[in-house]
């Protein structure tokens, strides 16, 4: 796949998830951009339920809870994910090790959010 020209597709979603993209594009896109991506989610969450009824509150926190499930499912296959790409990126060195020990550490913490928003 060409990088210079990257485009997020169902097509590259697949090869992000199957960790055949380059290193670097792993950890930028599946890890960095969710990253982005979950903090505004959870951001929106928050603020709306600051200003909503209570009734509605009810329903963002399980929408909150149904996202931290998905962020925990989807970090752990961007682990391995991680580990196929970093297999494939023998030249980068110690980087390589700390995107691994990156993913490591999202995998735990995104699994003790999920852990501690379904026992409360």
């Amino acid at each position: 796949m060409n990088e210079q020209r990257f485009s997020f597709t169902p097509a590259t979603f697949r090869a992000l998830l199957a960790g055949n993209l380059s290193l670097g594009a792993t950890f930028w896109v599946g890890l960095i951009v969710a990253d982005l991506t979950a903090a505004m989610f959870f951001v929106w969450i928050s603020a709306a339920l600051a200003v909503v009824p209570p009734g509605a509150a009810a329903v963002l926190g399980w929408l909150g809870r149904a996202g931290l499930v998905a962020l925990a499912l989807y970090m752990a296959a961007m682990l391995a994910a991680m580990l196929r790409a970093v297999r494939l990126a023998p030249g980068a060195g110690g980087w390589r090790w700390a995107a691994l020990g990156f993913a490591i550490a999202h995998v735990i913490a995104a699994a003790a959010l999920m852990w501690y928003s379904l026992a409360s």
